[in-house]
Protein backbone atom coordinates (compact mmCIF):
# COMPACT_ATOMS: atom_id res chain seq x y z
CA UNK A 1 0.00 0.00 0.00
CA UNK A 2 2.81 2.43 0.91
CA UNK A 3 4.43 1.68 -2.45
CA UNK A 4 1.19 2.50 -4.32
CA UNK A 5 0.90 5.76 -2.34
CA UNK A 6 4.43 6.85 -3.37
CA UNK A 7 3.81 5.83 -7.00
CA UNK A 8 0.64 7.95 -7.02
CA UNK A 9 2.48 10.95 -5.52
CA UNK A 10 5.17 10.74 -8.21
CA UNK A 11 2.69 10.16 -11.03
CA UNK A 12 0.41 13.04 -9.95
CA UNK A 13 3.37 15.46 -9.99
CA UNK A 14 4.49 14.20 -13.42
CA UNK A 15 1.00 14.55 -14.96
CA UNK A 16 0.46 18.04 -13.52
CA UNK A 17 3.92 19.13 -14.64
CA UNK A 18 3.07 18.02 -18.21
CA UNK A 19 -0.23 19.95 -18.10
CA UNK A 20 1.63 23.19 -17.26
CA UNK A 21 -0.75 26.00 -16.31
CA UNK A 22 -3.83 24.00 -17.35
CA UNK A 23 -5.84 22.43 -14.51
CA UNK A 24 -6.62 18.70 -14.56
CA UNK A 25 -9.95 17.44 -13.21
CA UNK A 26 -9.93 14.81 -10.45
CA UNK A 27 -11.40 12.05 -12.64
CA UNK A 28 -8.97 12.74 -15.50
CA UNK A 29 -6.02 12.82 -13.11
CA UNK A 30 -7.09 9.53 -11.52
CA UNK A 31 -7.54 7.86 -14.93
CA UNK A 32 -4.15 9.11 -16.14
CA UNK A 33 -2.59 7.61 -13.02
CA UNK A 34 -3.95 4.27 -14.28
CA UNK A 35 -5.99 3.98 -11.11
CA UNK A 36 -8.03 0.89 -10.41
CA UNK A 37 -11.08 1.12 -8.19
CA UNK A 38 -9.44 -0.61 -5.22
CA UNK A 39 -6.67 2.01 -5.22
CA UNK A 40 -8.93 5.07 -5.06
CA UNK A 41 -8.34 5.59 -1.30
CA UNK A 42 -4.55 5.53 -1.86
CA UNK A 43 -4.88 7.97 -4.77
CA UNK A 44 -7.00 10.34 -2.63
CA UNK A 45 -4.46 10.09 0.22
CA UNK A 46 -1.54 10.84 -2.12
CA UNK A 47 -3.33 13.83 -3.68
CA UNK A 48 -4.38 15.18 -0.25
CA UNK A 49 -0.80 14.93 1.06
CA UNK A 50 0.52 16.91 -1.94
CA UNK A 51 -2.14 19.57 -1.30
CA UNK A 52 -1.23 19.74 2.41
CA UNK A 53 2.45 20.19 1.53
CA UNK A 54 1.60 23.03 -0.86
CA UNK A 55 2.90 21.17 -3.93
CA UNK A 56 -0.53 20.88 -5.57
CA UNK A 57 -3.42 23.34 -5.45
CA UNK A 58 -7.09 22.80 -6.32
CA UNK A 59 -8.71 25.43 -8.53
CA UNK A 60 -12.30 25.66 -9.80
CA UNK A 61 -11.19 23.85 -12.96
CA UNK A 62 -9.25 21.06 -11.20
CA UNK A 63 -5.73 20.48 -9.91
CA UNK A 64 -2.39 21.98 -10.90
CA UNK A 65 1.09 22.37 -9.46
CA UNK A 66 1.27 25.36 -7.11
CA UNK A 67 4.18 26.78 -9.07
CA UNK A 68 2.11 26.65 -12.30
CA UNK A 69 -0.64 28.60 -10.52
CA UNK A 70 1.88 31.30 -9.55
CA UNK A 71 2.01 30.15 -5.92
CA UNK A 72 5.13 29.53 -3.87
CA UNK A 73 5.88 28.01 -0.48
CA UNK A 74 7.36 30.32 2.16
CA UNK A 75 7.94 30.76 5.89
CA UNK A 76 6.48 33.73 7.75
CA UNK A 77 9.70 35.48 8.80
CA UNK A 78 8.13 38.15 11.00
CA UNK A 79 4.83 39.86 11.70
CA UNK A 80 4.39 43.46 12.78
CA UNK A 81 1.25 45.29 13.86
CA UNK A 82 0.11 46.05 10.28
CA UNK A 83 2.24 43.88 7.97
CA UNK A 84 4.49 40.87 7.73
CA UNK A 85 7.35 39.39 5.73
CA UNK A 86 7.59 35.97 4.12
CA UNK A 87 10.86 34.24 3.36
CA UNK A 88 10.81 32.23 0.14
CA UNK A 89 12.79 28.98 -0.13
CA UNK A 90 15.50 30.84 -2.10
CA UNK A 91 15.95 33.29 0.82
CA UNK A 92 14.28 36.32 -0.77
CA UNK A 93 11.68 38.24 1.23
CA UNK A 94 8.15 39.22 0.28
CA UNK A 95 6.21 42.03 2.00
CA UNK A 96 2.60 41.18 2.93
CA UNK A 97 0.05 43.77 4.11
CA UNK A 98 -1.59 42.65 7.38
CA UNK A 99 -5.04 42.13 5.84
CA UNK A 100 -3.53 39.66 3.34
CA UNK A 101 -1.74 37.48 5.92
CA UNK A 102 -4.80 35.23 6.58
CA UNK A 103 -3.89 35.30 10.26
CA UNK A 104 -0.49 33.67 9.61
CA UNK A 105 2.05 33.89 12.43
CA UNK A 106 5.88 33.85 12.57
CA UNK A 107 7.30 30.45 11.65
CA UNK A 108 4.14 29.28 9.86
CA UNK A 109 4.66 27.58 6.50
CA UNK A 110 2.36 29.17 3.91
CA UNK A 111 1.39 29.08 0.26
CA UNK A 112 1.53 32.59 -1.20
CA UNK A 113 1.52 34.56 -4.43
CA UNK A 114 3.06 37.81 -5.64
CA UNK A 115 0.51 40.57 -6.20
CA UNK A 116 2.87 43.39 -7.27
CA UNK A 117 6.58 44.08 -7.71
CA UNK A 118 8.54 47.26 -7.07
CA UNK A 119 11.91 47.91 -8.65
CA UNK A 120 14.67 47.39 -6.09
CA UNK A 121 12.27 46.63 -3.22
CA UNK A 122 10.61 43.55 -1.79
CA UNK A 123 7.62 42.47 -3.91
CA UNK A 124 4.16 42.56 -2.31
CA UNK A 125 2.51 39.23 -1.70
CA UNK A 126 -0.59 37.57 -0.36
CA UNK A 127 -0.98 34.42 1.73
CA UNK A 128 -3.46 32.07 0.04
CA UNK A 129 -3.23 29.16 2.48
CA UNK A 130 -1.52 28.24 5.75
CA UNK A 131 0.11 24.84 5.23
CA UNK A 132 1.56 24.35 8.71
CA UNK A 133 0.94 26.32 11.91
CA UNK A 134 4.10 26.61 14.00
CA UNK A 135 3.60 29.72 16.14
CA UNK A 136 1.94 29.81 19.51
CA UNK A 137 3.42 31.91 22.34
CA UNK A 138 3.75 35.69 22.57
CA UNK A 139 3.85 38.45 25.21
CA UNK A 140 1.47 41.32 25.75
CA UNK A 141 -0.53 43.38 28.24
CA UNK A 142 -3.72 42.00 29.81
CA UNK A 143 -6.63 44.42 29.32
CA UNK A 144 -10.38 44.55 29.81
CA UNK A 145 -12.60 45.09 26.75
CA UNK A 146 -16.21 45.34 27.89
CA UNK A 147 -16.85 42.09 29.74
CA UNK A 148 -14.01 40.23 28.01
CA UNK A 149 -10.37 39.88 28.98
CA UNK A 150 -7.98 40.52 26.10
CA UNK A 151 -4.22 40.48 25.53
CA UNK A 152 -2.78 43.37 23.53
CA UNK A 153 0.32 41.83 21.88
CA UNK A 154 3.62 43.71 22.20
CA UNK A 155 4.43 43.51 18.51
CA UNK A 156 2.38 40.80 16.84
CA UNK A 157 -0.72 42.59 15.62
CA UNK A 158 -2.59 45.76 16.46
CA UNK A 159 -5.83 44.08 17.56
CA UNK A 160 -6.23 42.80 21.13
CA UNK A 161 -6.86 39.03 21.24
CA UNK A 162 -9.70 37.58 23.31
CA UNK A 163 -8.69 35.40 26.27
CA UNK A 164 -10.68 32.15 26.52
CA UNK A 165 -8.71 30.60 29.39
CA UNK A 166 -6.34 31.73 32.11
CA UNK A 167 -3.86 29.25 33.67
CA UNK A 168 -2.43 31.71 36.18
CA UNK A 169 -3.32 34.49 38.65
CA UNK A 170 -3.03 37.76 36.75
CA UNK A 171 -4.71 41.16 36.82
CA UNK A 172 -5.53 43.80 34.23
CA UNK A 173 -2.41 45.78 33.31
CA UNK A 174 -0.02 42.84 33.89
CA UNK A 175 2.54 41.83 31.26
CA UNK A 176 1.62 38.23 30.39
CA UNK A 177 2.72 35.27 28.34
CA UNK A 178 -0.08 33.91 26.17
CA UNK A 179 -0.50 31.17 23.59
CA UNK A 180 -2.93 30.84 20.71
CA UNK A 181 -5.49 28.10 21.26
CA UNK A 182 -7.71 28.69 18.21
CA UNK A 183 -6.79 30.24 14.87
CA UNK A 184 -8.99 32.56 12.85
CA UNK A 185 -8.69 33.79 9.25
CA UNK A 186 -7.54 37.17 10.62
CA UNK A 187 -5.27 37.98 13.56
CA UNK A 188 -8.20 39.59 15.42
CA UNK A 189 -10.09 36.27 15.29
CA UNK A 190 -7.39 34.27 17.12
CA UNK A 191 -8.27 33.12 20.64
CA UNK A 192 -5.69 32.81 23.40
CA UNK A 193 -5.01 31.46 26.85
CA UNK A 194 -2.81 33.22 29.37
CA UNK A 195 -0.06 30.87 30.56
CA UNK A 196 2.14 33.15 32.67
Amino acid sequence: MAETYEIYRTRIKEILKQSGTKSVQFKVLYNKCKGRKQNLPEFRRALASLEREGVVVETKAGFKLSSAAGFFKATVARVNKTFGFLEKEDGTEVFVPGKLLLGAMPGDIVLAKIISSHKGENPDGEVVEIIEERFSEFTGILEKDGSALVVRPDSLCKEPLIVVHCDTEVKVGDKVLASITKRGRRHSEHRVKVTG
